[in-house]
């Protein structure tokens, strides 16, 4: 008798597993802000209309314009996920001192939501962190909706170290903030 589950020992699609191999984790490009700006519009109004309504909506989108990923990169790790050559997801820090680096957005693009993708960027921002900016320990992320991705961040490890703001426009949001220590 066969097994036709297609689930390793883990207990992993094998075929979601696959597919994941052909998504890649690269350094962003001036020509992704775009797309990444797209990505992050529509997490926005998908996931956090319903929290911020269309005026918060309008401001958190409009903070940051591709010009703002672009000037994002020139001075901190920004990374791509693409699946045939077109981005899919993106990941970037804002190093706040020697020791600490925040993740600012994990987005990915909603149809390719829980398949692995934000995992994969985030052990790749990791992997760079460790790797290229050695001092750096502690990563932390605010999260101004946490119904929407603290299980997600928990997972990875990261631990609940008190409350935070995020600003968008002036509009001031109350944020969970976690933190994972690496290194």
């Amino acid at each position: 008798m066969q097994d036709n589950n297609n689930n390793n020992s883990s207990g992993q699609n094998i075929n979601n597993i696959d597919w994941l191999k052909k998504v890649k984790i690269r350094s962003f490009k001036v020509k992704d802000a775009e797309e990444c700006f797209r990505i992050r519009t529509e997490a926005f109004i998908k996931l956090f209309y319903d929290d911020m309504g269309l005026g918060g909506v309008v401001a958190a989108v409009n903070d940051y314009l591709p010009n703002k990923y672009i000037e994002l990169a020139k001075n901190n790790p920004f990374l791509v996920a693409e699946k045939g050559n077109k981005p899919v997801g993106f990941i970037t820090g804002r190093i706040k001192n020697e020791k600490t680096i925040e993740i600012l957005f994990l987005y990915i693009k909603y149809s390719f939501c829980r398949q692995g993708i934000g995992s994969k960027l985030l052990n790749h921002f990791e992997k760079i962190i460790k790797e290229d900016y050695k001092e750096i320990n502690k990563i932390i992320v605010n999260l101004p909706f946490p119904d929407h991705n603290r299980k997600f961040y928990e997972k990875k490890c990261f631990k609940k170290t008190g409350i935070s703001s995020c600003f968008y426009s002036g509009i001031e949001l109350d944020a969970v903030q976690l933190s994972k220590i690496i290194n």
